[in-house]
């Protein structure tokens, strides 16, 4: 094996004579820039003419010299405010008529604008790249697993009232770290497990050395250490071709035994995969075939296994079975075991079905688990336990729910009932992969109404306690956030407003030329447009002066008057907060758009959200309400 210290300095003797060349992204300007197809009122796939016209259009209202002959009493503020929105107007239209500065735009946003992909040298000492590295592969990975607490609590003897401290049955713990890159071929990955039970001990210590064969093969060296003795193992795997992957290994165990193991795995695709696993120690050869189908959200597997002695049993295993041919009547023969397994699985639930049968002893397992998340907090459990042996049956139902209080810590109420008439109420707390569960028996041979009372208490309380507590503690938080967050926006939604004015009055010319053009054609006229909160358009409040719901809402009517070309008006999709005369009153909330116009003497009205499209006029009875959403 190399010498990781002389594959370090080689390693660094050769980054101090790189110079990596990168494409790098270097600021060239700090301003904000709109949204540039809601600006223009252009669909994302709009062509170069409806963008070319939209510029013309756009450029007869905020163009300088047309401001300058069509504004009366033009203040210097309001000129400059002009020469301002048609800069931005003038952005727009060059960046999306440009096909490489679209496309860019479209990919990055924005942002792209204020970056110019520039060829630059950037330098990096071998001593700040190797800091980098060994920080980066420093990281561990500590997973605790099922540690199980238990307390017995019968509601029908107390036994003198004694208090029963929880005794711990299972502590378990496995820690690994990162594959630690000892050259470019070679990787060192340290494990350790260990578990504690209230009868015994146990655990392992491993080192894995990891070496990159090359073809897409890997050879991995692993020597464990547990108090039995040492272990060691050599894996061999490698990819045959886009479709097969083979697996191989050799274990030696501390008495001087060994096993072999193979695994075949092929994509046969649509979905499909299929292999098989061998397995041979001192006792025999145990293989099975499997073949798993993946069915939209679902994945369903099936195998089958046979175990067959070995060679070196064969004599005693004839032996036994003439001693039982003697003694038929007294045991069993001793056959090899079949063994079937049909598992699915849906993803989307969370849901597993697994059901193991021996065909020898006639023992059949089926569990079926499922779990949905009910909110980003909250997840329900169920699981269903089914066991035969052919003579009994026995069968178990649990479920019961867990939330998320903060991010690694959850609380857990389940309720478990069995054939064996023990019904229990299980309390649990997860901290990480942490686990602790405290079952208590609630119930032994209930009757109908008390398993019935038992079941729907905990849903009734659950369902008071979020009732009464949760959901007024959310509305509350919610509204507090609220407030908080209007309060911060205040000053953007004071110069987005200056900003929105100083446009309407440069387009306010421009208005009433088409407002006279539409009415003596009895065309399309608004009479009243309104941008903001659902129930601030729908209260109509904003007339009688009320601030306090004034701030939410925003009067667009001379602005959509200004996008009225030949009785038709279109507003492509995307917030139209980016719109000329348009600003944004409530930022982060949900904004609608609400336009009650006038065509061929007929009154229409429209309420739409805000990035919804919307083409008027409509051609329906005289008062419509139509939501699009």
């Amino acid at each position: 094996m190399e010498n990781p210290i002389d594959s370090v300095d080689e390693w660094k003797e050769k980054d101090r004579d790189e110079e990596k060349r990168e494409e790098v992204l270097i600021p060239t300007s700090t301003v904000e820039s709109p949204e540039f197809y809601g600006l223009l009122n252009v669909s994302r796939t709009a062509t170069t003419e409806e963008i070319r016209g939209s510029f013309r259009r756009l450029a007869v209202t905020y163009h300088p010299d047309r401001v300058n002959a069509n504004v009366a009493n033009l203040t210097p503020e309001l000129q400059s405010q002009a020469e301002r929105k048609f800069e931005q107007i003038r952005t727009a239209y060059d960046t999306l008529i440009d096909p490489q500065k679209r496309a860019m735009y479209d990919r990055y946003g924005p942002e792209s604008l204020h970056f110019t992909m520039q060829v630059a040298l950037r330098n990096t000492s071998p001593e700040e790249k190797w800091k980098q590295r060994e920080e980066k592969e420093k990281e561990a990975t500590i997973h605790l697993r099922h540690t199980d607490a238990t307390i017995s609590l019968v509601n029908k003897k107390w036994e003198g009232y004694r208090f029963y401290v929880p005794t711990i049955e299972t502590i378990s713990m496995n820690q690994s770290t990162k594959p630690y890159p000892l050259s470019d071929l070679y990787s060192l990955t340290f494990r350790g497990h260990f578990k504690q039970t209230s009868r015994a001990s146990e655990g392992r210590l491993s080192t894995e050395l990891k070496r990159d064969l090359g073809h897409s093969s890997h050879l991995t060296a692993k020597l464990g250490i547990k108090p039995s003795g040492p272990d060691l193992s050599v894996e061999l795997s490698k990819k045959l071709t886009s479709n097969t992957d083979v697996l191989g290994g050799v274990v030696l165990n501390e008495n001087g035994k060994g096993r072999i193991y193979t695994k075949i795995d092929r994509n046969l695709g649509n979905n499909t995969h299929a292999g098989f696993t061998t397995h041979t120690d001192e006792t025999g050869t145990k293989g099975s075939v499997y073949v798993t189908h993946k069915y939209g959200p679902a994945t369903m597997r099936v195998s089958m296994g046979y175990r067959a002695p070995s060679w070196s049993h064969v004599s005693s295993m004839g032996d036994r079975m003439a001693t039982w041919w003697l003694n038929r009547n007294r045991s069993p023969p001793p056959e090899p075991r079949e063994e079937t397994t049909l598992a699915l699985e849906s993803p989307s639930l969370r849901s597993f079905t697994e059901m193991v049968s021996n065909m020898v002893d006639r023992r059949m397992t089926s569990v079926i688990q499922v779990e949905k998340r009910l909110s980003k907090k909250m997840r329900a459990t169920a699981e269903v336990t089914l066991t035969s042996d052919g003579a009994h049956t026995n069968a178990s139902f649990t479920f019961g729910g867990w939330r998320n209080m903060t991010k690694n810590n959850q609380i857990g109420f389940l309720t478990s009932y069995g054939t064996s008439g023990n019904m229990k109420y299980q309390l649990g707390l997860s901290w990480g992969s942490f686990q602790l569960t405290v079952p208590f028996l609630l119930l032994t041979d209930p009757t109908a109404s008390q398993l019935a009372f038992s079941l729907l208490c905990p849903a009734l309380s659950l369902a008071l306690y979020k009732l009464l507590w949760v959901e007024p503690k959310r509305r509350a938080r919610k509204q507090t956030k609220l407030y908080a967050q209007r309060a911060r926006n205040a000053p953007k939604i004071a110069e987005a407003r200056a900003d929105a004015e100083a446009a309407v009055k440069l387009m306010v010319n421009r208005v009433a030329f088409k407002r006279s053009h539409e009415e003596n054609r009895r065309g399309l006229i608004i009479v009243t447009a309104l941008y903001g909160l659902l129930e601030d358009i729908q209260a109509q409040e904003l007339v009688d002066g009320d601030t306090n719901r004034a701030f939410a809402i925003v009067d667009v009517t001379i602005a959509v008057q200004c996008l009225v070309e030949e009785s038709q008006l279109h507003l492509y999709e995307g917030s139209k907060s980016f719109l000329p005369g348009f600003y944004d009153p409530c930022p982060g909330e949900e904004k609608w758009l609400m336009v009650r116009y006038l065509f061929r003497d007929k009154i229409h009205h429209i309420v739409i959200s805000d990035l919804s499209p919307l083409s008027a006029p409509l051609m329906c009875e005289s008062f419509i309400i139509c939501f699009i959403i």
